[in-house]
């Protein structure tokens, strides 16, 4: 009995001491998952009354306003921030049919702003001219969205504007959320993605974002996660929250990062997009993490378990094997003899 309590002892100790080294060393990381970008949200209410003025159609006096956030607005009856550019990306000028009215609309819909589609041959050619320090990373990637990814940060850096994926349709104007200086959308079940996005010239977020990807440029193992972690959607979301922190209380209105909700992103009628099949570099290990995003609590339960079990299997093991047992009677502490009987022996 004594030897299991000390076993788990032991194993109690140990996994303590690397739960908090790993918490203490990614505590800003995690706070991500805090759900702390409620200040960073757009209310749908606050788009849905730039709408409205922006059409020249102000509610009635019998309906009520909606209490608006006015200090993360740019003034409205001004000039917007952003650019009226669109920016896509595809491998050739030749889109796939599937997503060619997905395409059409946001051209339909917004025929005074400039729209660029890069392609991969226009995209390398940029990258030559303007940031060729980061050309042989660009070459390097072994994924092709790994450059339809990083495209996007560099053209929004450099002219501003907004990015769609090709597989985003446009449901309603963009022209409300270019007195955002940057809009981002959030995803589920944390983070920001990196399908549709808007900026100003410049920004500092788009630096930093920029500045981290020859970093972030290696392997992760599978290729979902390489992806998703040197180019794609988590490494944009740990950069967000690193921003975040450097940003004054409360942060000047150029700076500020606002997020749009699902509901306005797409699936509902006053959403700004709709939504065609896409998602096509998704390989067979994504479907893997996928499904364990859907099912995230049972996963983290039984991975915890999993974890304890196997962990503690291999403590008692260790415990238990003659190299610990001959380091652990070594440090006994051994009887002393009197001086007397020292001398006798």
């Amino acid at each position: 009995m004594v030897k299991v309590i000390y076993k788990f002892a032991v194993f109690a100790a140990v996994n303590f001491f690397l739960m908090s080294s790993i918490v203490l060393y990614f505590n800003n990381e995690f706070l991500m998952f805090a759900d702390r970008c409620t200040k960073d949200i757009i209310p749908s209410e606050e788009l849905r009354y730039l709408r409205q003025v922006l059409n020249d159609s102000i509610p009635s006096k019998d309906e009520p306003l909606p209490t608006l956030k006015l200090d993360s607005l740019n003034d409205i009856s001004g000039e917007p921030v952003i650019p009226k550019i669109i920016h896509q990306t595809w491998k050739t000028t030749e889109v796939p049919e599937g997503w060619k009215g997905a395409q059409q609309s946001c051209i339909d819909l917004h025929p005074d702003y400039e729209y660029i589609l890069w392609t991969d041959e226009m995209s390398r050619n940029f990258i030559a001219d303007n940031y060729p320090w980061f050309l042989p990373y660009f070459d390097a990637y072994p994924f092709n969205v790994q450059r339809a990814d990083v495209i996007r940060y560099f053209v929004l850096y450099h002219y501003g504007g907004n990015y769609i994926d090709l597989d985003d349709g446009c449901r309603q104007r963009l022209d409300s959320l270019l007195y955002y200086p940057v809009w981002v959308r959030r995803t589920d079940p944390v983070g920001v993605s990196n399908d549709v996005m808007g900026s100003v010239p410049h920004h500092p977020y788009f630096e930093l974002i920029i500045q981290n990807l020859e970093k972030n440029a290696k392997s992760y193992w599978l290729p979902y996660l390489t992806i998703m972690l040197s180019t794609g959607p988590l490494s944009i979301s740990f950069l967000w929250e690193k921003y975040k922190r450097q940003l004054p209380n409360p942060p000047a209105f150029y700076d500020h990062i606002r997020v749009l909700l699902e509901r306005d992103y797409k699936f509902s009628n006053d959403s700004y997009f709709t939504f065609y099949e896409g998602s096509s570099w998704h390989n067979n290990d994504a479907g893997i993490i996928l499904w364990a995003n859907r099912h995230l609590a049972y996963v983290i339960v039984a991975g915890f378990c999993l974890y304890f079990i196997l962990s503690y299997m291999f403590f008692s093991k260790l415990l238990d094997s003659r190299y610990v047992q001959r380091f652990v009677t070594s440090k006994r502490k051994q009887p002393t003899l009197p001086l007397a009987l020292q001398e006798d022996v």
